[in-house]
């Protein structure tokens, strides 16, 4: 039912945080930083405020504009909510809360 609702309603991409090739986005070159054992990309760092922590969600508006991340494992039924939230654009005219206390997710605990 999410992944469903996921690829209706948004575009999604994968990065792999530690992969080595540039990428181009937004008129500006992100580059591969060698680090530690592993190292990391620009581009992750620059979309998790360099918080790096796998694994990781970004949501962009349709501007490329950076609404929220999430980092770590979200139960199914959160991420419904969440996915519903600002795929609905609900988060442009309600609260959080607001939006939780009128939606029942689909979704068992």
């Amino acid at each position: 039912i999410i992944a469903e609702y996921i690829n209706k309603t948004f575009y999604n991409v994968k990065l792999n945080a530690e992969q080595k090739e540039d990428i181009k986005f937004a008129g500006r070159v992100f580059r591969f930083v060698p680090q530690g054992s592993r190292g990391y990309h620009e581009l992750a760092a620059a979309f998790l405020d360099g918080k790096m922590g796998y694994p990781a969600v970004v949501f962009f508006d349709e501007k490329i504009r950076r609404l929220q991340s999430f980092q770590g494992y979200i139960r199914a039924k959160q991420f419904d909510q969440i996915v519903k939230y600002i795929g609905g654009d609900h988060f442009k005219s309600i609260s959080w809360e607001e939006f939780l206390a009128g939606y029942e997710s689909q979704i068992p605990e």
